[in-house]
């Protein structure tokens, strides 16, 4: 659906502007909601700030990838190649390109859009989005959670995927890259999966991994536990498919002095420094992924020395410099207005 307008969600947020009067509204994650949101804002003079969290605005599978499963090289807002069209809430037809520029067109009444990769507002911009309105901004995290993380050590190397175990995670291509693993360097490792996905695939995952004892499969681990996790991990891999934009579960890793294995698309890239802070690989090549794993398993002395560049990177993105940054606009706005 194309959430343009919702007569009834709309009425109760004006109620709610009314009865808090805020100063300033903050958006996320408004594809849920409605557009006309925006529109309530901006007629009431009340500033608005959004953070563009994903693709929404200019994709509506949201992963900025085509039907094929490869990478959306579009720099216009036509996705004919995926999409013909959607429906309305009153059940009519809206073109695909229709429905874009409609985004684009309210996504620019905002006061300020904020991005946490440079990738991704690079492709809104080149979709529409007025270059003065966007401002880059990491996500911010309490490095201060994870101060405490201390290491158990333990004789193998200990690899972990953290995350939606979904397709466009690229969980099958983790699975194909240790197939690549010689039996002498797979007895060096164990690799965990945490977290947990749609039923089908979950079990075709661990079908992929039957005949590779040293994979275990961890479940969901609560977010509050997650520096106990990272205790007992000593290289996360994050193997995407798709463009993510700035991953927490990356930022999490550095700020507890783990080195990370990731692909080199979307974001990604923008927090990683190969052979400094981790290592990153050809995002659609389960080889080059291997390639990386081996490195790690053939030298893991560089593990502790990749420690303190991790520490460094996850410091730039620490919680109290992001809501500084943050305040500042909102002071901004406010005033102005």
């Amino acid at each position: 659906f194309a959430n343009f307008s919702k007569e009834d969600l709309g009425a109760a947020f004006m109620e709610q502007l009314y009865n808090y009067a805020p100063d300033l509204v903050h958006f996320h994650n408004i594809y849920a909601l409605s557009l006309e949101m925006i529109d309530i804002c901006c007629k009431m003079h009340i500033p608005t700030v959004m953070t563009l969290h994903d693709y929404w605005g200019i994709c509506p599978n949201n992963l900025l990838l085509d039907n094929n499963a490869l990478l959306c090289t579009a720099k216009e807002t036509d996705c004919s190649g995926c999409h013909y069209d959607l429906a309305l809430e009153d059940g009519q037809r809206i073109s695909i390109r229709e429905r874009n520029l409609k985004y684009i067109e309210y996504y620019n009444k905002i006061d300020l859009l904020i991005a946490p990769s440079r990738y991704l507002a690079a492709r809104y911009i080149e979709r529409g989005i007025l270059k003065e309105k966007l401002e880059i901004i990491g996500y911010g995290i309490d490095c201060s959670h994870f101060r405490r993380t201390r290491k158990i050590q333990d004789k193998k190397i200990r690899f972990g995927f953290i995350g939606q175990i979904a397709w466009h995670k690229g969980i099958e291509n983790l699975f194909y890259a240790m197939e690549l693993l010689s039996k002498q360097e797979r007895e060096k490792i164990f690799l965990y999966i945490i977290g947990t996905g749609e039923r089908v695939f979950l079990n075709y995952c661990k079908s992929l991994a039957t005949k590779m004892n040293f994979i275990k499969f961890l479940g969901k681990v609560n977010n509050d536990k997650i520096n106990r996790v990272l205790e007992e991990i000593d290289v996360l891999i994050v193997p995407s498919i798709w463009p993510e934009n700035s991953p927490v579960t990356i930022l999490e890793a550095l700020a507890s002095g783990t080195p990370v294995i990731a692909s080199n698309i979307g974001g990604i890239p923008e927090f990683i420094e190969d052979s400094i802070n981790g290592y990153l690989y050809k995002y659609d090549e389960p080889k080059s992924l291997a390639e990386n794993i081996k490195k790690i398993i053939k030298n893991p002395d560089i593990i502790t020395e990749m420690r303190q560049a991790c520490l460094l990177k996850a410091k730039e993105n620490d919680l109290v410099n992001h809501i500084k940054k943050i305040s500042e606009h909102y002071r901004r706005l406010i005033i102005n207005n």
